[in-house]
């Protein structure tokens, strides 16, 4: 996305709740939650969307799941 906002581009493209996106320090990652199945969990990707990774998967709630 431009820095007015505009030419954004969607980088999720799933039924869950994608939240709180985070650039890491050089900018080259973004952390973001997902909440599933009435439960949270971390992942990370590429700052194009590529390459997703799961960082948390287990039965307990893995995110602040305030304002749910």
């Amino acid at each position: 996305m431009n820095s007015d906002g505009t030419d954004q581009t969607r980088l999720t493209f799933n039924s869950a709740n994608d939240d709180d996106p985070t650039f890491s320090p050089n900018g080259k990652k973004i952390a973001f939650k997902k909440f599933h199945d009435g439960k949270g969990d971390s992942f990370v990707m590429n700052w194009d969307g590529s390459n997703k990774k799961r960082f948390t998967k287990n039965p307990a709630q893995d995110v602040d799941s305030v304002g749910r």
